[in-house]
């Protein structure tokens, strides 16, 4: 007599690591950028997450960046921005999972990103230290963000750039260990601080910060150090060593 033997062998599926995530305004999507740069959208709606659509990345890609922009009437369906070390940013359109459009970054490699819905203003961290400003409003379908403004070189990469709650200002941090803060309507510098060493050869890898709307300026870097800066007068009022 046969035995009918069903053999099944587990998928051990590895995810790749995560690169990046922003929420869309208003919190109703999370978008997800992996290291092989496929680009996740998520619902967040009643407190039910799933993922909502997948967009193949390219392979080897150098996608960095991910962020989302404002919903508009010809853009319903949101938007989607990325930049990589490619010196590209490109627009992605939900609806087709097709990307709608690609320009330089002005500056080469894009490392950082950040956008303000209100304003609707695109900056990008470039390579050679300058930040491109791009104006990302609608007014016709096809057309392009255009370039409004470049900060000047600030002396190395920038690793993260931020824009202030109201949009008024604009932090850049950079891979020399220094943050400047600049005020968007006459783009000039406000005020610049420059993170310790502590005892090592090389200044800090300033990765991220935050712009806080009393101009407080927030740091994280690779020494493991949160600093807590005055926007204003460039001084260190707080700073933590541990969590």
């Amino acid at each position: 007599m046969g035995t009918r033997v069903h053999r099944f062998r587990g998928l051990d599926h590895v995810p790749h690591a995560i690169e990046c995530l922003d929420v869309e305004p208003g919190g109703g999507r999370l978008a997800l950028l992996r290291a092989n740069a496929d680009i996740e959208v998520w619902s967040l709606q009643h407190g039910e997450t799933h993922c909502e659509l997948r967009i193949a990345g390219v392979v080897d890609s150098p996608v960095r960046r991910i962020v989302w922009g404002a919903r508009s009437p010809l853009r319903p369906a949101g938007r989607l921005f990325c930049c990589g070390l490619n010196g590209l940013v490109t627009e992605w359109d939900p609806r087709t999972l097709s990307p709608s459009g690609s320009w330089d970054s002005g500056g080469g490699a894009a490392w950082s990103m950040a956008a303000h819905t209100a304003t609707a203003r695109l900056a990008v961290g470039c390579e050679d230290g300058g930040c491109s400003i791009f104006d990302t409003s609608d007014a016709d379908y096809d057309s392009h963000p255009t370039l409004v403004h470049r900060t000047p070189p600030q002396g190395a990469r920038l690793l993260c750039v931020c824009f202030s709650p109201q949009g008024s200002h604009l932090a850049c941090s950079a891979a020399d260990g220094s943050v400047r803060v600049w005020h968007v309507a006459s783009w000039q510098a406000v005020s610049r601080v420059v993170l310790e060493s502590t005892g090592r050869r090389k200044p800090p890898l300033v990765w991220t910060c935050l712009l806080l709307s009393d101009l407080t300026v927030v740091t994280g870097d690779s020494t493991g150090h949160v600093s807590f800066f005055d926007g204003h007068h460039g001084t260190l009022p707080r700073r933590f060593a541990s969590h």
